[in-house]
This record gives C-alpha cells, structure tokens and sequence, in this order.
C-alpha cells in the first residue's frame, strides 16, 4: 500500500475527483472494513506463483488494474487467453500509451525498491492477523449457525481464540520493532526471520485433504474452483460438501479441518514471541 501511495493516478477523471495517486483510486474502488485501507482479494492459484504461495507459504501478490466488479458482472475480461489478445489490443484498446500498465511496473519497482534498502522488512504481522480475522468472520456469518447445530461450538471458540492470540501476538511484535537496536545484526536477523516465516506457519505438511500437493491451509485453490484462490479451503470446502451433500462423514472433516488451522494459527501466534518466552501467562 505504501508504494501504491508514491505513484501518480494515470486516470485523469480520477485525478480531477481528487484521487490524484494509484492508492487513492484503489482504497475509493474497492474498500475494505477499515476506511483507511482498500480490499486485499486472496491470489488465485493458475499463475507461476502457486507454487512458492500454497506449497512454501511464501507470500506473493499481484497488484494489478481491473475492471469494476461492481458495474461488471464477469469472471474475466472477455478476450482474456484468445487469439485476440494481442499487442494491437493493448496499444489501442486496453491501455492505450500503456499509461496503466506504467503504473503497475512502477508499484513493483517501489515494492523490490523498499524491500531491498529497508534493513527491517516491511512486512506487517499484524496486517495477517487483521486478514485471517476477517476472512473467518465471513466463514462463520455463512455457516455459523449450521455449525453451531452440529455441535462445533467448541470449535468455533477454539478457532478464534487461536486468532485472538495471533493479533495479539502480531500488535506486541510490530511495536517492539520500534525498539530493535538496528545495530545489531542479531536483532535484526532474529526479526527479519520471524517476519519471513510467519506465513510458513500456516503450512500444513500433510497438505489439504483430496489434494495433498497444496499445504497452504489459509490461502489456496478451493477443490472445487482450482483456478481462483480460496481462503481456508479445506474448511470452507467441507462445508461446501455438506451443502451439496456428497460426504457422509461431513461433519468430521469440518472439525479436523477446523483443529489443524486453530493449531498452525496458535503457532504462528507462538513464533511471534520473544525467543526467551517459551510459555505464557494470561
């Protein structure tokens, strides 16, 4: 988001509106719960990424330019991976003097810019934490109910307990960075590998049911679109199943679903900690 910030609008009507940077039109567009951040969509799974997201649980990203989800009702633009997505399209219909496509590459250049002059990561523990929260909570408006019938109450708490700990967690680590002694390479090391673990956390060695090559348990491709990207796909897949009702032992995949995510989140919670508490007291 912060390089996003630093590149002019290529969209006049947007600068006359007042949305002079690329951050401005994105956090109008498509905003999120918190007016001051735009929506972050989970990646999809079809890209050369995959590999390193949903089975290393390095984190990736795609910023890109897209049409308006609201306005248009589409999966993808219509021509997308035709014989008539060519040069000629680009130069004259899609981005014509490729002022959009500028912009884009600028966003990457002050994203490898930033990451590779700034002595501690810019990777925000807590901006992970805020996303699981939310993403759970619209797990739990959907099936929430039908859960809670099924006697996956305790689950249910489990589960947000393990993600309270994490935000916790995730808040007392990004304000302790501003009391890392930078001259010390020790200090640093021991953040920087925190920071780049974090997400590795959330990998399950056993890999998600019926599809043991994707071990990414927050952020893969659901089983029954492999194409997009899917937020805890083996949980929402189970309750998926239960919908269509296809899987007689339904309700027990839910739980163990639910109870390897509550763990890999409480230890991603744990890795967050200072090295020297190894328990802790409420």
């Amino acid at each position: 988001m912060a390089a996003a910030k630093k590149i002019p609008n290529p969209n006049p009507a947007e600068v006359a509106a007042g949305r002079t940077t690329a951050f401005d039109t994105w956090l109008y567009h498509i905003p999120s719960d918190d007016p001051t951040k735009p929506r972050v969509f989970a990646v999809g799974s079809g890209s050369d990424y995959s590999s390193f997201l949903n089975v290393l649980g390095i984190p990736c990203l795609e910023p890109r330019y897209t049409w308006d989800r609201n306005k248009w009702k589409i999966s993808a633009y219509p021509l997308y991976h035709s014989a008539y997505e060519t040069l000629y399209l680009m130069e004259n219909i899609i981005d014509p003097e490729f002022k959009y496509s500028k912009a884009v590459t600028q966003v990457w250049a002050e994203l490898v810019r930033d990451m590779s002059d700034a002595m501690i990561l810019p990777l925000d523990a807590k901006s992970l934490s805020d996303y699981i929260s939310v993403e759970s909570k619209q797990i739990f408006s959907k099936y929430g109910d039908l859960m809670r019938a099924n006697n996956l109450t305790s689950n249910i708490e489990y589960f947000k307990e393990a993600i309270d700990s994490l935000q916790r967690e995730a808040t007392e680590f990004m304000s302790s960075l501003k009391g890392i002694d930078r001259m010390n390479p020790y200090a640093v090391r021991e953040v920087n590998d925190k920071l780049m673990n974090l997400h590795r956390c959330l990998v399950d060695p056993q890999g998600l049911p019926g599809r043991e090559f994707f071990k990414n348990i927050l952020s893969s491709p659901s089983q029954f679109n492999s194409y997009a990207g899917a937020v805890f796909p083996g949980i929402t897949d189970s309750l998926h199943r239960i919908e269509i009702n296809t899987d007689p032992d339904k309700w027990k995949k839910v739980q163990k679903n639910m109870s390897i995510a509550t763990y890999l989140i409480g230890s991603a919670a744990s890795s967050l900690r200072k090295s020297t508490h190894f328990t802790r007291t409420e």
